[in-house]
């Protein structure tokens, strides 16, 4: 078992290395272990879907009428029901076959791309794509695609209750190594296809992928397990057996009522038979069915993918949407436009001070290479737009980070708000930080004036809808990140222009008297901006931020009050849950939008859960009913 190995013995049985696998090697293991994918359930035949056509409690009362009918030669009632039943069969088998089509078309559209080292470089693969002895990449809201043996963590948590039924995170090691046979949930150097990592960043090798997997060896069992009716399919057969109940008793009356009277025997059956047909609702689930298939294929051609069949009908139900702004109200395509120093506003095109450029370069987690003689960027918005902001500035320092190895590491986590890294530069230990700045201005040694100073100069540009990222440094003798005492260097004023049409669509949802409210991480300023041009909020008191929505929670204020807010800036995934909670306590009906992992609270709790296709993190999905493929506003 790999977890009772250490790292280098795990290679070494892999026949890989820390550099990955090469090219020509990948392909001779996909060659030879197959793709990466696992065992699908049986596809139904059309003619499988048409008898289960005929699987409900309603048809079985209608054939027991017709076949009634028929013993007694009234053939032209009985071929009147078998009529009725056959195009009801007809309909929901046609139906159910291109809605199975359908799914099979969207399973296609959501594509998820894992980081790996191929040829020492790393690429972006689909999942089916990976094989044995690569090196994969691992951060926060990604799904693990195999199973992994740690050969790096940092801060490591990772969700396994798909295999564990434990919902607590469990911390996990590299350097772990077992000593005895330990179940899944103990094997803290290994990490399993199908979970999630919730906090911190890893490097690893895949030990096992597809069927040989620890889900892959449950494969078959879930492939086989018959899948739940949707909530509102349930409620309408029970309503339709109900009804069923109802006519029983209505029929036994009428038949002792009949024979009471003297009625002819053959009157009083067809009688009632008259009266069951034309009262049991029996197109009813079929016709629900039908209709939510129709409503999955046409939201389909319009970049929505249906997770939950249920939800298509709870969209109807809609009366507040709770939308993330960032690449989904935006385009999500950040870049840098203003350093400001307390000194100065430089332009994007003026040359800064070395050190900023420095912490832009590497107190990032973006990664680049050379294709085409045009450099590629693979990573968040953010260290991407700074990263392109210094080497724009400055291309002498493109291979500054290949060149220095970082000592420390502090990655970037939404409770923190900053990240930090340090390096050797000259002989000299040099802490970087950058982050929100109420954060990095926290840990700089500042007089109150530059102080002043300084926040001013943030509200200024928030005021502009920028959003802005402070950066810090320190000369740092101690072995680990300084905590405070750094230097001030300025803030990137960051721009996330408007998608197309999207103020058009916010205004026809309003119009359909749905409202909408804006949830996100930026500053309040910067919110505001952005929600004013939406047309979503129109003056500040509509807007409340972190500290506000904490002390809303320990005082108890009246949710009248949080009613009338539009903006929530600078929340936690803990308050956006809160939030969305008190949005239905209030009567809503609430839609949530959102791409990151520090959304999966709030899109778990929501009522319709949509997150973003293209940008998003698969625990985001994974958290969702509906998602949006080409992650724009406009699609809700």
């Amino acid at each position: 078992m790999k977890n009772k190995k250490n790292i280098e013995q795990t290679l070494n049985e892999l026949n890989t290395s820390k550099d990955g696998l090469s090219n020509k090697e990948a392909l001779k293991r996909n060659a030879h272990y197959g793709k990466n994918t696992l065992p699908q359930p049986k596809k139904k035949t059309i003619f499988n879907i048409f008898i289960e056509q005929f699987k409900n409690p309603i048809i079985y009362i209608l054939l027991i009428a017709a076949i009634i009918s028929m013993a007694i030669k009234e053939f032209t009632d009985a071929g009147f029901i078998m009529a009725v039943l056959l195009i009801n069969a007809i309909i929901g088998t046609y139906q159910e076959y291109s809605a199975s089509q359908q799914a099979e078309a969207l399973k296609q559209i959501v594509k998820t791309y894992i980081t790996i080292l191929r040829d020492n470089q790393k690429v972006e693969l689909l999942n089916e794509d990976i094989t044995i002895g690569d090196i994969i990449f691992f951060e926060s809201g990604n799904k693990v695609p195999a199973d992994v043996r740690l050969i790096e963590s940092d801060n490591l948590l990772v969700n396994e209750s798909l295999l564990t039924g434990e919902s607590i995170d469990v911390l996990k090691d590299a350097t772990y190594i077992a000593k005895k046979n330990e179940p899944i949930g103990d094997r803290k150097n290994m990490l399993y296809a199908g979970s999630m990592v919730t906090k911190g960043r890893a490097i690893g090798v895949i030990t096992t992928i597809s069927e040989q997997t620890e889900v892959g060896k449950l494969a078959s069992l879930l492939a086989s397990s018959e899948s739940i009716k949707p909530p509102l399919i349930q409620k309408m057969e029970e309503f339709s057996l109900n009804i069923a109940k109802i006519i029983a008793v209505v029929v036994v009356l009428i038949i002792l009522a009949g024979i009471y009277q003297n009625f002819p025997i053959k009157d009083i059956f067809f009688f009632t038979v008259a009266i069951a047909v034309s009262t049991i609702p029996e197109g009813l689930p079929v016709a629900i069915t039908v209709a939510l298939s129709i409503a999955t294929a046409v939201m389909s051609k319009r970049n929505v993918i249906v997770r939950k069949l249920s939800a298509i009908e709870g969209l109807g139900s809609c009366t507040l949407i709770a939308s993330d702004k960032t690449g989904t109200m935006t385009q999500n395509n950040l870049s840098v436009e203003n350093f400001i120093t307390p000194q100065k506003d430089y332009l994007k095109s003026e040359l800064i001070n070395e050190k900023v450029l420095q912490c832009s370069i590497l107190c990032n987690e973006a990664t680049y290479h050379i294709e085409n003689n045009k450099l590629h960027f693979l990573g968040d918005q953010v260290d991407v737009a700074l990263a392109e902001f210094s080497i724009n500035l400055d291309n002498s320092i493109t291979n500054l980070k290949e060149k220095l190895k970082p000592i420390n590491t502090l990655p970037y986590e939404p409770e923190n708000k900053y990240s930090a890294m340090s390096y050797i530069i000259d002989e000299k230990k040099i802490d970087f930080i950058k982050g929100s700045p109420e954060i990095i201005i926290e840990k700089c040694k500042l007089e109150n004036k530059e102080l002043k100073n300084i926040e001013t100069q943030i509200y200024k540009w928030a005021d502009k809808g920028f959003r802005n990222i402070a950066l810090a440094y320190k000369e740092n003798k101690n072995n680990n990140l300084a905590e405070n005492g750094y230097t001030y260097l300025g803030f990137a004023a960051i721009i996330d222009p408007l998608r197309e049409g999207v103020i058009e669509s916010i205004k026809d949802a309003e119009d359909a008297g749905i409202e909408v409210v804006m949830i996100t991480g930026d500053h309040p300023n910067t919110a505001f901006f952005i929600a004013r041009e939406l047309g979503i909020a129109m003056n500040k008191d509509e807007v409340i931020d972190g500290n506000e929505v904490t002390k809303w929670e320990e005082i108890g204020a009246p949710k009248e009050k949080i009613a009338k807010k539009r903006v929530f800036a600078r929340v936690t995934p803990k308050q956006k849950q809160l939030i969305v909670k008190t949005f239905q306590n209030l009567g809503h009906f609430v839609a949530v939008t959102g791409d990151g992992v520090n959304d999966a609270p709030a899109l778990k709790y929501a009522n319709i859960g949509i997150s973003i296709g293209k940008s998003g993190t698969d625990v985001a999905r994974e958290s969702s009913d509906l998602i949006l493929t080409d992650d724009s506003f406009n699609s809700i």
